[in-house]
């Protein structure tokens, strides 16, 4: 709810399609007015510490949804509930699309290149940068 509610205050609340991973998330996002369906998983509280199977079950799970938005020419925003939108990222995803970006993703990679920082305006990361040990998208 709290990812939904910051989306909402952002104005994106009426574009997001959440994925329930239990039926109480799911009732209580409905409750909210949230756009959202069951997303089968096999992961509980306890199993969803980094590493561990129902963690990597998650992640194929999120990834074959992704691949079959992605089959029907949907184009989406793909993020996780502990990913925070502080502002809009559309009008920065727009200027991307314009540029001929086909494929941008956001990883747990601790920290900004100096070129990125550097940049003006802001640039995007070189993808051997974001491939990292922590990466996990």
């Amino acid at each position: 709810l709290n990812w939904h509610q910051h989306l909402s205050l952002l104005g994106l609340g009426r574009s997001a399609l959440l994925g329930a991973t239990d039926e109480a998330t799911n009732r209580g996002l409905s409750a909210a007015g949230a756009r959202c369906f069951p997303l089968k998983s096999s992961i509980g509280a306890d199993e969803a510490k980094w590493g561990s199977p129902g963690f990597s079950h998650m992640g194929r799970t999120k990834a074959l949804l992704v691949r079959t938005l992605l089959e029907l020419n949907a184009t989406l925003l793909f993020a996780d509930v502990d990913v925070v939108f502080l502002r809009d990222p559309l009008p920065y995803l727009g200027r991307q699309l314009a540029a001929h970006a086909q494929l941008l993703f956001h990883t747990d990679g601790f920290g900004s290149s100096p070129e990125a920082i550097a940049a003006q305006p802001p640039g995007l990361e070189t993808p051997s940068f974001g491939i990292t040990p922590e990466m996990n998208t």
